[in-house]
């Protein structure tokens, strides 16, 4: 990296991307971040197809529904979210609705057999563009260690603010006189080149980054966001859940235990998540993962 590297840089202003949920809207951040569109993909499923809220909220079927449901958008995420700078993103496609309920019932929602595979938004754009390859990615990756706040004011304006610099001091480098650690986003990039995903000079890497701000009526009610890596996306997504399926109170939703799991192989929660719950994750699953998620 060089000098001149960094004065070509620029930040970029994009336009949020825009989601419907039981008569509120909630704003998300577009790609190159994958938050946004999977966040709202999975609510989507949620409410199109489950009624979650017929279960007890630490019931093991609601954290399965939960689990499965992920399996499905985090299959799509890894096939084709990436820059949109450098390469065709399928948005309407993974979006509609017609695609996700075909994709929701394609997998048995009650069986754990296999690994899901990407569904084809391809087949749901107004024209094919140029789609990327599809690479199997390795799933070892060190979660990364991100900050999230939100600021509100007397006037009514709010911000939904993520920021990170990849894992805890990025690359451990502090910058002399300046008092700032460099990052080492690189690791955000596919480990095998090739998918949307592969490493590219002056591209964004993807991020999982869901700074989100939901509206009733026009107006800010509510922001929600976290660090966590990958986990981010099912972080947001439940505690949304919390607010809007099971009426907690935004604290109560916040501290709610989360789950988090990308595959059939491997599952996370929270301290919290019942005892019950855990051994019976655990009797569907070669490999266990317990993990506190922030």
């Amino acid at each position: 990296m060089t000098t001149d590297d960094l004065g070509r840089y620029e930040v970029k202003t994009d336009k949020p991307i825009w989601g419907d949920y039981k008569g509120y809207q909630l704003a998300s951040m577009p790609p190159p971040s994958s938050g946004g569109v999977f966040m709202l993909q999975i609510l989507k499923k949620i409410l199109d197809h489950f009624n979650l809220s017929q279960y007890d909220p630490k019931s093991f079927e609601k954290y399965q529904l939960l689990a499965e449901t992920m399996h499905l958008s985090y299959a799509d995420r890894a096939a084709y979210a990436g820059d949109p700078e450098f390469v065709d993103v399928p948005l309407k496609g993974l979006l509609d609705d017609d695609y996700i309920s075909k994709k929701s019932f394609s997998h048995s929602i009650r069986s754990n057999e296999q690994k899901p595979e990407e569904g084809d938004p391809w087949a749901y754009e107004d024209e094919k563009k140029n789609p990327s390859p599809i690479v199997p990615q390795p799933e070892d990756k060190t979660i990364g260690e991100t900050t999230h706040f939100t600021v509100a004011d007397q006037w009514g304006n709010v911000v939904s603010f993520t920021t990170t610099i990849e894992q805890l001091f990025g690359t451990g480098i502090l910058v002399p006189e300046y008092g700032f650690f460099l990052n080492n986003e690189l690791t955000d990039f596919d480990a095998r080149p090739g998918g949307a995903n592969e490493v590219q000079p002056n591209k964004r890497p993807l991020s999982s980054m869901t700074p989100t701000i939901i509206f009733k009526d026009n107006e800010p009610v509510m922001t929600v966001g976290s660090p966590g890596g990958t986990t981010i996306i099912a972080s947001v997504s439940q505690t949304i859940l919390n607010l809007l399926e099971y009426d907690m109170e935004l604290q109560d939703a916040v501290e709610e235990p989360r789950i988090y799991t990308n595959s059939p192989t491997s599952y996370r929660y929270e301290v919290g998540v019942p005892l019950d719950v855990r051994t019976k994750l655990n009797d569907m699953v070669t490999v266990l993962a317990v993990h506190l998620l922030i």
